[in-house]
């Protein structure tokens, strides 16, 4: 029967899309969800493909790929600079919000979020029309939704809870800050926001919450224009101890994905995606254990793992020690059958190299 054309594709791809390409491109992925780490994530991939362009360079004598990338390098770092240039007048103008007074608000609820100790710290402003000031619009609020939040419970969630309770509608220190922002540059007036003892990084991110808030409700504020924010969707770096946490146990669910992939691309291993390690059929087995290249391995579980992983050359010469008795996996609790997985693998990597042989023949004719 022909093989059906889904799985031909699956596996051109597998043969074509290597498992450091495969990895660069679902970081890329990541890298557009996730934030604090877009620049890094970026710079991972650029590197990855410096080292390609490199090796087909030395290879092949070609080394277009590598100059193409040092000119998006260049051209990144001028973008860069005109958006660095861009974004240093919008924040020395902030630094300075607050030396015309009034502060003019504008009506409404105005939410941002900064990085606490355990997670980004969400706060809501509001402001309100009230006749107290000669724009008329102050701070009625300001509320940090509890369910929002991942601060420790006992510390950074007590301390966003007194924090909500002392600014909360009609309080002296609702008033005070308002008068603050009056009277005194918006970092001065930020500065008035209470801290709460054991619990510094909860406290600043909610101070810088509320500035940022702030910011938002200003009638005029100087804003990054389209480009801007583009750039800076990309190249902004944000990395702390916490993204950077977050970035390794995403990367380590993306290594997992992908070599559970690699198994459903090549026909005929899926089945090695199944096993448990538990070596049963390393007992029923006559050969056991295979010496190869000074190594020792467990057979044919370890055959069955390196069709897992992708790994089909050390497949194939491990291959050559199967006696095809099959009892392994009669023996095996899921029913992996090892000759299978290796005959399958094997088929693959001759295909993928019939493939190579094909398009280095071509290249040479053209060349």
């Amino acid at each position: 029967m022909e093989t059906a054309w889904y799985n031909r594709w699956l596996e051109a791809f597998a043969a074509k899309a290597s498992r450091p390409w495969r990895l660069a491109a679902f970081t890329f992925l990541i890298s557009l969800l996730y934030p604090g780490t877009r620049f890094f994530l970026l710079a991972v991939i650029f590197i990855v493909l410096v080292v390609k362009s490199v090796e087909y360079g030395v290879k092949n004598g070609k080394w277009w790929g590598l100059k193409a990338l040092i000119g998006v390098f260049l051209f990144s770092c001028l973008v860069y600079a005109a958006a660095a240039a861009e974004a240093y007048r919008v924040a020395r103008y902030r630094r300075a919000l607050g030396d015309t007074i009034p502060l003019d608000l504008k009506t409404g609820i105005y939410e941002a979020e900064a990085d606490g100790a355990r997670g980004p710290v969400h706060v809501q402003v509001e402001i309100i029309e009230t006749g107290l000031s000669p724009t008329g619009n102050l701070i009625h609020r300001i509320d940090s939704p509890l369910e929002l939040h991942r601060e420790t419970g006992s510390i950074g969630g007590n301390a966003i809870k007194e924090l909500n309770y002392r600014y909360r509608p009609g309080t002296e220190k609702i008033r005070a800050l308002n008068k603050d922002l009056i009277t005194r540059r918006l970092d001065q007036a930020m500065d008035s926001i209470d801290g709460i003892t054991g619990a510094t990084l909860t406290s600043r991110a909610y101070r810088k919450a509320v500035k940022t808030a702030i910011i938002k409700a200003h009638r005029t504020p100087k804003k990054l224009s389209t480009f801007t924010h583009f750039v800076y969707f990309f190249l902004k770096n944000e990395i702390s101890k916490i993204s950077f946490n977050t970035l390794a146990i995403i990367f380590i669910l993306i290594v997992f994905f992908d070599y559970t992939l690699q198994g459903l691309l090549v026909r005929g291993t899926g089945q090695a995606v199944s096993c448990m390690n538990c070596q049963t059929c390393v007992g029923a087995c006559p050969v056991k254990r295979v010496e190869l290249d000074g190594k020792e391995y467990a057979f044919p579980m370890d055959m069955v793992l390196a069709a897992r992983l992708g790994d089909y050359e050390l497949v194939k010469k491990l291959s050559w020690f199967c006696v095809g008795c099959a009892k392994c996996s009669g023996k095996c609790p899921i029913g992996i059958s090892a000759p299978s997985v290796a005959s399958a693998g094997v088929r693959f990597l001759k295909a993928r190299e019939a493939e190579k042989e094909k398009a280095d023949a071509g290249g040479g004719r053209h060349g």
